[in-house]
C-alpha cells in the first residue's frame, strides 16, 4: 500500500507541474543540498522554528504514517500539530539521498524523543522524503513514515545477492 502511494507521488511529481528555475546539474550537490535540509528539518522541529518548516514544506506536503496510510495528514494539519507536539531530540542517521532530476527521495533512520499532548513518544522511525526543486529551491512534498524492521535472514540474503549492484547513495 505504501509503496503504492509513493508510487503513485512520483508519478504526478514527475509529469506534474513544470519546475521554474534551473535544477542543480550536479546530482551529488543537490543530494548534499538534500542533506543539509534534512538537518534543518530536525533542528527546526526541536526548535520549534514554524517559519523554517512552512519553508521547507511544499504546499502539497503530506505525512502518510504507516499506522494508517490511507489518511494523510495534510501540511495545514501537520503545522497546527507542532505547538502540542514537543521534539526534545531528533538524530537522523543512516541518510541516503537519490536525486532523480527535480524530485529527491532522502530515507533514513530517525531516532525521535518528543511529547505529544502529553504523551512521551520516542523511538526509531524510518522516514522516507520526496523532494521537490521547484521555484528555485528544494522543497519537501512528502514524508512517509513507519517503523524499522529488523533485517531478517531474507533481507541479509538480499543484500548479498545484490552486491556491489547497489546504486549509489547519492
Amino acid at each position: 500500500m505504501i509503496r503504492s502511494l509513493l508510487l503513485g507521488l512520483l508519478v504526478t511529481l514527475a509529469v506534474g507541474t513544470p519546475t521554474h528555475g534551473q535544477v542543480p546539474a550536479d546530482s551529488l550537490e543537490a543530494a548534499r543540498q538534500i542533506e543539509r535540509l534534512e538537518h534543518q528539518w530536525a533542528t527546526a522541529l526541536v526548535k520549534q522554528d514554524t517559519a523554517v518548516l512552512q519553508r521547507l514544506l511544499a504546499p502539497e506536503y503530506a505525512l502518510i504514517v504507516s499506522a494508517s496510510p490511507q489518511r494523510p495528514v495534510s501540511r495545514a494539519a501537520w503545522l497546527a500539530t507542532l505547538p502540542h507536539y514537543l521534539t526534545r531530540s531528533l538524530a537522523i542517521s543512516g541518510l541516503t539521498v537519490r536525486v532523480l532530476g527535480d524530485v529527491a527521495i532522502a530515507s533514513f533512520v530517525a531516532d525521535l524523543v518528543a511529547r505529544a499532548r502529553g504523551a512521551e513518544r520516542r523511538g526509531k522511525y524510518f522516514l522516507t522524503d520526496v523532494w521537490r526543486y521547484q521555484d528555485g529551491a528544494w522543497r519537501v512534498a512528502a514524508r512517509y513514515s513507519s517503523r524499522p524492521e529488523e533485517a531478517s535472514a531474507s533481507t541479509r540474503a538480499l543484500e548479498q545477492m545484490a552486491g556491489d549492484s547497489s546504486p549509489p547513495s547519492r
